[in-house]
């Protein structure tokens, strides 16, 4: 009885799996379709040949590049998509200020004679810290090229 369930189980896993000759894989369909003409790629083939462009045109066998260069969708082995590291940026930023903020307030709080605890101070400073860190931090890493592997 155990039997047939296991050989249905393995061919349902069998069938269910990529295999050649499919079509092009949903996720590369899905990353070229939000893509616009301003974004840059670089693609790492089967062969092992770096190519880089942005892509002009796709359809269900080849993705096409602003150079000319049509590079067929079963030879893609790797992808990365050209952005920048606003986000990295903007986190260290937030982090480092935020901090020091909380610090400054703290210590400014303890030293004032004023209703504010050190806690109020910390929280109320260190959160204007984070949130200007975060800003400057953000435009600092606009101005950073990065990749970031799409595929597989």
């Amino acid at each position: 009885m155990r039997r047939p369930l296991r050989i249905a189980l393995l061919l349902a896993l069998l069938i269910a799996q990529d295999l050649p000759g499919q079509g092009p894989d949903p996720r590369l369909v899905t990353l070229f379709a939000r893509a616009g003409n301003r974004t840059e790629f670089r693609f790492q083939t089967t062969h092992g040949t770096l190519t880089r462009g942005r892509v002009t045109s796709f359809d269900s066998s080849s993705v096409t590049l602003s150079g000319g260069n049509a590079v067929p969708l079963a030879q893609l082995d790797h992808v990365w998509q050209r952005g920048r590291s606003w986000q990295a940026g903007g986190i260290v930023g937030a982090i480092l200020l935020g901090a020091a903020g909380a610090f400054i307030g703290s210590v400014g709080a303890g030293l004032c004679e004023c209703s504010t605890t050190q806690t109020q101070g910390a929280v109320e400073v260190g959160l204007i810290g984070a949130a200007g860190g975060f800003a400057i931090g953000a435009g600092i890493g606009s101005l950073i090229p990065r990749w970031r592997r799409r595929y597989p």
